[in-house]
């Protein structure tokens, strides 16, 4: 009985708005009916001008007027491929209870481990959180562990498309967001990638979007990571993650040498392994180079 009109912030007149994630905080008007994130009366949707048709959506951060009705919550949907900007969103709900959505669940979360050791003392060994999406992984954040010798807490690896299990072979690239500075040693840093007692949680794990949290403090005691990492359902050949992550000096840092490395908060990893008697060390591509979207709105390439 009861509908809202959404007023999305992006021109969906554009090619590029096709199947991008909305993801914003809806106050409801009257008495909406829900107890929890599938339990609910609230459905998405659209109207070209020949009806409202609905399309899947998900909601989270619930904040509830008593335990069966909600007064607020965050709403997530994407914009459908055949629309031309004059098309009018709406989230629909009912203040008696109503049976609940069917979506499928495009993405899920996995807490797990992996270990692999081709060469005595070279390991690939980190506990990680696997997003997949419709069977297939796309991404691993990583909690805590190594690779061949590297810490490497906090990062995130995109896997090749249609990957179906996490190894090396189907690994495509490494993004780094942790805090690290130089040192006099090998590997030559040292930072919040090192941390090995680690807080995680899922904190959204629905149908179109997962939203992860880890953190933890480097053993030296100077630097701790706190990040979030949010994936949305993507039906496209394009995948990203979108990371927040915030870094605090606990106490102050003498970098050791400048020059190898002095305090760097996010970076892109390329590897290239090529082995003729050990099929997994086959992976990786160094690619020729890597485009940064900088603080002055221009596209900075590096070699």
């Amino acid at each position: 009985p009861y509908r809202q009109e959404i007023m999305v912030p992006i021109d969906t007149s554009l090619q590029t708005a096709k199947f991008q994630p909305i993801d914003m905080r809806v106050t409801f008007s009257n008495s909406c009916w829900g107890t929890n994130e599938t339990i609910h009366s609230i459905r998405v949707g659209i109207d070209d001008g020949t009806g409202i048709q609905e399309i899947e959506s998900q909601v989270y951060d619930l904040e509830h007027s008593d335990d069966t009705h909600i007064k607020t919550c965050s709403l997530v949907f994407l914009i459908p491929e055949g629309v031309n900007g004059k098309e009018k969103y709406y989230v629909l709900y009912d203040s008696e209870e109503t049976s609940p959505a069917n979506y499928p669940k495009h993405v899920t979360v996995e807490d797990t481990h992996y270990f692999y050791e081709p060469i005595p003392g070279q390991k690939i060994d980190f506990d990680y959180y696997g997003i997949r999406q419709d069977g297939f992984v796309i991404y691993t954040v990583i909690q805590k562990g190594q690779l061949l010798g590297n810490p490497i807490a906090f990062a995130v690896i995109k896997f090749k498309p249609n990957s179906t299990t996490v190894e090396t072979y189907n690994l495509d690239q490494v993004g780094n967001f942790d805090f690290r500075y130089g040192v006099n040693a090998v590997p030559e840093y040292f930072g919040s990638s090192w941390a090995t007692d680690i807080t995680k949680t899922v904190l959204v794990d629905g149908n179109l979007m997962i939203r992860l949290r880890v953190g933890g403090i480097s053993p030296r005691g100077d630097i701790q990571s706190d990040n979030i990492y949010t994936y949305y359902y993507s039906p496209t050949i394009a995948k990203r993650i979108l990371v927040d992550a915030h870094h605090e000096i606990l106490k102050t840092i003498d970098i050791d040498d400048p020059t190898t490395l002095d305090g760097c908060y996010g970076g892109i990893t390329s590897i290239k392994s090529r082995s003729a008697s050990i099929e997994k060390m086959n992976v990786g591509e160094i690619l020729p180079s890597v485009y940064i979207y900088d603080e002055e709105n221009t596209i900075q390439e590096f070699s």
